[in-house]
């Protein structure tokens, strides 16, 4: 450990590790490739191989099926996240050719620096996520049915099953928890399966807004 680095508490581990579960699952979720061995670490091995600060422990993974299309964790420990931080951290990821980047903030976050989240665009992403939003992972809750992200193909081929236009799906908030947790954009649609009594299970679609 860094001479300069406070030392962290086993309770403070313990919550860093859960969150770290959570991003590896959700990346996962997400399509992108996370090893066995990273998603399995114990915690005892996570704590042995915890360099003293948040930021060593960075996620960057790529899609098997599309090298180019990347995506980088960061954890920000700034008691107040604002425009700058989110400014260099933009240029960062833009100078490595990453599609989408995620800052885990311990802090809070301007009004300002929301704006800049939501002004994010398709060739690159950034979102960010608080520390107790991933302490849990939401999607692994039973009470959550499971959403699954549609391809732009299976997007198309529902639309002209049914014919039907954007316009009359359900809509999802991309605020929505799950959503987020998905990462889902606008226009974007996703499978929801519920259980069902008397069907086994219950299938809708929601799309993104």
């Amino acid at each position: 450990m860094d001479s300069n680095d406070e030392k962290v508490s086993d309770a403070e581990l313990s919550k860093l590790y859960k969150i770290k579960k959570t991003l590896l699952k959700m990346i996962s979720d997400r399509g992108y490739l996370v090893s066995s061995e990273d998603r399995d670490i114990s915690f005892d091995d996570f704590k042995m191989n915890f360099k003293g600060r948040k930021k060593s422990m960075t996620i960057f993974s790529t899609k098997e099926t599309e090298p180019t299309n990347s995506i980088y964790v960061e954890f920000i420990d700034d008691p107040k996240l604002g425009v700058e931080q989110i400014s260099l951290f933009t240029e960062k990821i833009r100078k490595e050719n990453i599609s989408c980047g995620i800052m885990v903030i311990s802090g809070s976050i301007t009004p300002l620096a929301k704006q800049k989240f939501r002004e994010s665009n398709e060739l690159l992403h950034i979102e960010y996520f608080e520390e107790k939003e991933l302490v849990v992972n939401i999607t692994e809750h039973e009470l959550v049915p499971k959403h699954i992200l549609l391809s732009d193909e299976e997007k198309k081929t529902l639309l002209k099953k049914y014919r039907l236009e954007e316009s009359q799906l359900p809509k999802i908030l991309t605020s929505d928890p799950v959503a987020k947790y998905l990462g889902l954009r606008r226009g974007q649609v996703v499978k929801i399966i519920r259980a069902s009594e008397t069907a086994g299970r219950y299938i809708t679609y929601r799309i993104a807004q």
